[in-house]
């Protein structure tokens, strides 16, 4: 064996040698701390207890028992420690004094009691609901700020009483359903005053939005049953709207934007301070809203409102008040159509539509001792609607047919209430409501020749022009000879 060889097995014999050594540096620190573990039982049942949160208070341990109510802490360094633990429906449960050695694991078992968990009082009445307003029956309200927060259109209180118990509503109309009865068997006051059809684009749904804004509201008061007789026959419930009462110390002015309107208001002070007055109008452009999304072909409806009033104290027992409420609508339509055999004729269709609500009333307020109140109203109302419509060929500028319809009916009336409070159990109310109406409705419409033929007419046949029936019989529908 050579010199070579001899030094290459020396230093294999010194690595054998050392690996023992090696093997024994670099075996694993063994792990610092301990293991504080455990179950949850019911206190009562001793069933474990899952979804129980346990803390080390003061360290970041913490964790969740299983559905056996087991948990487990590692590596908790050497000390004395408190644990919480808690759950929904159980007392919680605080342990202290728990004293943790390295490598001595800690096992506890530990009780929790049931605690019941008292929720506040819910009452629940029939009948009645009061919003934006004040009283000390109990009523459920909802502030000026809660109605404009409710997702709706055009920031109408038609559309925020739809969430009420009872009540149900569609997503392009403003009327509102009492327990599954029509719209108009729900009576609509505005202080104290009927309002018909209070609606504005009535082409759409028969209303899409009222033509009360809500920034003029002070109060409103829902009765789904139960209300007294002096609100008439009505079926389903009375919706009481009380309109805004004004500061009378400065003036105030507001105005406002939306996607579908602009509205100005403006309040103050009369006669030194003794009344107060409101003004508030409101204008819809959804013909505008229409033509920035590129929808022309729609129809283009515009709508305006406008609210007055005034009211003054004429002495301690005397109050009087005057208000006006005017809304107007304007419909127009003019878009391509057809008609003819499998609609092969091309055609144009024109629509105006107009519509109108005002009224007028004074209220005086009188108080007759502690016990006694008389509340008299004197009234005006005018409801119009007007439509006029034709159709055309789209090379022709004389219409092939023109149908036109003008309705309106006034109303004249007084009533009087007087409520007298015998004590604060017992309270007499009666009262009179005289109420005169007049109703005009004409309809024409003419043919000029037949649609579904676009030749001249050879028979004469047309003009065709249909009228309501003239006479003393029932209403009826007729038809008049071509005109000359």
């Amino acid at each position: 064996m050579n010199d070579s060889a001899k030094r290459y097995g020396i230093l294999l014999s010194i690595l054998l040698c050392s690996l023992p050594a090696m093997t024994r540096a670099q075996a694993p620190t063994p792990a610092v701390g301990t293991v504080i573990q455990g179950r949850i039982l019911d206190a009562e049942s001793r069933e474990p207890v899952p979804m129980v949160e346990v803390v080390l208070i003061a360290t970041v341990h913490r964790t969740t028992t299983d559905h056996d109510g087991r948990f487990a802490f590692q590596g908790v360094p050497a000390g004395t420690y408190t644990l919480r633990a808690t759950r929904l429906g159980y007392a919680p449960l605080l342990m202290a004094n728990i004293r943790a050695q390295d490598g001595e694991p800690v096992t506890l078992e530990l009780p929790m009691t049931r605690s019941v968990v008292q929720l506040q009082e819910i009452t629940v009445t029939p009948g009645t609901f009061t919003f934006m307003g004040t009283g000390t029956n109990v009523r459920q309200t909802m502030s000026r700020e809660d109605i404009e927060s409710v997702p709706q259109i055009g920031e109408d209180v038609f559309r925020a009483v739809n969430r009420l118990p009872g009540l149900s509503s569609g997503d392009y109309s403003a009327h509102f359903s009492i327990r599954g009865g029509r719209h108009d068997e729900t009576l609509i006051l505005l202080d104290g005053l009927e309002l018909y059809e209070p609606y504005h684009l009535k082409d759409f749904n028969e209303g899409a939005i009222s033509i009360v804004d809500v920034e003029v509201i002070d109060g409103v008061q829902l009765m789904t049953g139960g209300f007294p007789a002096q609100y008439g026959n009505k079926r389903s419930g009375v919706f009481d709207i009380t309109s805004r009462t004004p500061e009378s110390d400065h003036a105030r002015y507001s105005l406002g934007l939306s996607v579908m309107n602009a509205r100005g208001m403006a309040r103050g002070p009369l006669w030194n301070g003794r009344g107060s007055w409101l003004a508030s109008a409101r204008s819809g452009y959804m013909d505008l809203v229409f033509g920035l999304i590129k929808q022309n072909k729609l129809p283009s409806p515009r709508y305006h409102d406008v609210f007055l009033k005034a009211q003054i104290d004429l002495d301690r027992n005397h109050a009087l008040s005057f208000d006006v409420l005017h809304a107007g609508d304007r419909y127009t339509f003019d878009a391509p159509s057809t008609t003819g055999f499998l609609d092969s004729l091309s055609t144009r269709e024109n629509a105006r539509n107009g519509y109108g609500n005002s009224y007028a009333w004074a209220t005086l307020k009188s108080t007759f001792g502690a016990k006694a109140i008389v509340r008299s109203m004197a009234s005006a109302s005018l409801v119009t609607r007007s439509r006029d419509g034709f159709e055309r060929y789209v090379n022709r500028t004389e219409p092939l047919y023109t149908v036109k319809n003008e309705r309106d009916y006034s109303i004249l009336g007084f009533k009087q209430d007087w409520t007298h409070g015998f004590s604060d159990a017992y309270v007499l109310g009666y009262g009179i409501d005289v109420r005169g109406l007049r109703n005009t409705d004409s309809f024409r419409s003419q043919a000029f020749q037949d649609p579904n033929d676009p030749s001249q007419d050879p028979s004469g046949t047309y003009p065709v022009t249909t009228t309501p029936a003239s006479g003393r019989r029932a209403p009826g529908w007729g038809s008049i000879s071509p005109i000359d």
